[in-house]
């Protein structure tokens, strides 16, 4: 009975929320998914996954410091240049420049220089323009209710999970494309999803505190930044050393460039992603980090086991589908988290999602 009440809340909460510019993060993750962690749309970084020189370590680590150096930066001139929705010119450039940059991340590699150089560029101008979108993303969750996040974020998670699958099916240079048009579909759906947020009264946007108390609260973190950083670093450090594990677990499986691995990772991704959504609203609507580990931690010790239980064969392709689902997980939980975090003024949705 009480899990028949959840699921008609659910469904309730979905009817009244859902429209295709509120699920516009979907593409957003698809492409983070598909360009990164499955090969889905193809790819040269998986080639040079256990190389030690410099190309691998430009390969692995070029896309991840551009994105980090975006964050910190926004996060540190957030008081002096705002948050990102405050400039009209980044909901066009953000996803444009990802959009323009992502072939650049998925060209054939060769023996020249050339790719490298090519690798590299499109790694700094997608992070930049998918560490803006993020954020602006962020601010978005951060504005509507939790009710409505509780159900978007799940939502929006399955759908990036389907987007993920249709991409792997497809052959040739058919993928980079459909990848490439990712980031401008989630920046179109932003563009809409905020004008309407700004036609709604501020205070119906938000769940549980008074508005003007709230940005308040926000001003004063922004003078504080240090105080709102050594705040969020213990749970944000429990979620890097968590993400670590499955960073780790997921590189393990050497196929993971197999279209049908790919597919039915994301098809356990998608089961385990309705399982999570749907007890994010049972009982006390709230969403912990004691939440994320009473999920996470359990499954990742399955992964990991199962490696040494069943072998490097079927082992390691377990651990795999296990990582991908908790990667998924990981998005969708601490979308809803840092939500939540900054609508109870904690920080501002930039700090929040840049720090987190």
């Amino acid at each position: 009975m009480a899990l028949g009440n959840h699921i008609s809340e659910f469904i309730s909460d979905g009817a009244r929320s859902l429209s295709l510019r509120r699920l516009g993060w979907a593409f957003l993750l698809a492409w983070v998914f598909c360009v990164f962690y499955t090969s889905a749309a193809g790819g040269t970084s998986a080639e040079h996954a256990n190389d030690l020189g410099t190309v691998g370590i430009i390969y692995s680590v070029a896309p991840v410091a551009s994105l980090v150096v975006t964050l910190v930066a926004a996060v540190l001139l957030e008081r002096q240049w705002g948050s990102p929705v405050s400039h009209g010119w980044t909901f066009t450039a953000a996803p444009a420049l990802t959009a323009v940059a992502t072939p650049l991340l998925l060209i054939d590699s060769g023996a020249d220089v050339a790719p490298v150089v090519a690798f590299l560029l499109g790694a700094m101008a997608t992070g930049f323009g998918s560490g803006l979108l993020w954020l602006m993303w962020g601010e978005y969750y951060a504005r509507i209710t939790q009710e409505d996040a509780e159900f978007l974020a799940p939502a929006s998670a399955v759908v990036a999970a389907l987007i993920g699958i249709a991409i792997s099916a497809m052959q040739g240079w058919v993928p980079v494309v459909v990848a490439s048009l990712l980031p401008v579909a989630s920046g179109v759906c932003l563009r809409m999803a905020w004008r309407d947020a700004e036609r709604v009264s501020a205070t119906e946007f938000v769940s549980s505190v008074d508005f003007a108390k709230r940005e308040s609260s926000h001003e004063e973190a922004r003078a504080n930044l240090g105080r709102v950083f050594g705040e969020m670093g213990r749970p944000c450090f429990g979620i890097l050393v968590a993400c670590l594990f499955v960073c780790v677990e997921g590189a393990l499986y050497s196929e993971s460039s197999d279209a049908g691995a790919i597919q039915v990772a994301l098809l356990a991704s998608i089961a385990f992603m309705m399982a999570v959504g749907m007890s994010a609203i049972s009982g006390p609507r709230r969403v912990s980090l004691a939440f994320l580990y009473r999920w996470m931690c359990p499954v990742l010790v399955v992964g990991y086991a199962s490696v040494v239980v069943l072998g490097s064969a079927k082992g390691l392709a377990i651990a795999y589908v296990v990582a991908i689902a908790a990667r998924f997980a990981f998005c969708l939980i601490t979308q809803m988290y840092f939500a939540r975090y900054t609508q109870n003024g904690l920080a501002t949705p930039v700090q929040a999602y840049g720090l987190g």
